[in-house]
């Protein structure tokens, strides 16, 4: 019984703040007609979304500047043929390292941004040997990682 009772309480403090966060009037989108520029936003449920619209469409009540992550990034396209579209944000602006490897652990690309809240780089890849590459983003002791794949 005491099990059964503590597991409602936590059950209703999950729900309750998950009602807080949430919109009760709004439905999620799956798709939302909204344009894809990065400039990052933090909702309520901890998740980073492209940008305000976004946000909007998954219906939730509060957000924050920025992306939730101390550092996150966004690409395009992917796979890549001669030059890869990188948008980089920092929760606070900070110092970021940006490191691309081959899949053997070579450094084929770095570049230190100073004083980073939002930036844009535009990284050429054509001398690159087709196969897959990791993007490496540190700022403030923590990572986000992602791969792409180079093709002609």
């Amino acid at each position: 019984m005491k099990f059964l009772t503590t597991f409602s309480i936590a059950l209703s403090l999950a729900l309750n703040v998950q009602g807080q966060c949430a919109d009760s009037l709004s439905f999620p989108l799956q798709n939302p007609p909204c344009y894809n520029d990065y400039i990052p936003v933090c909702g309520c449920d901890q998740v980073t979304y492209i940008n305000f619209c976004h946000w909007q469409y998954a219906a939730l009540n509060f957000y924050s500047e920025g992306p939730c992550e101390k550092v996150a990034f966004r690409f395009y396209p992917n796979p890549v043929g001669e030059f890869i579209n990188l948008s980089v944000a920092t929760r606070f602006e900070g110092d970021v390292n940006i490191y691309i490897f081959d899949r053997t652990g070579n450094i084929m690309y770095y570049r230190f941004m100073h004083s980073v809240s939002n930036e844009q780089l535009y990284i050429p890849v054509y001398g690159y040997r087709q196969g897959i590459y990791f993007i490496i983003a540190e700022s403030m002791g923590e990572t986000f990682t992602s791969k792409f794949m180079k093709w002609d």
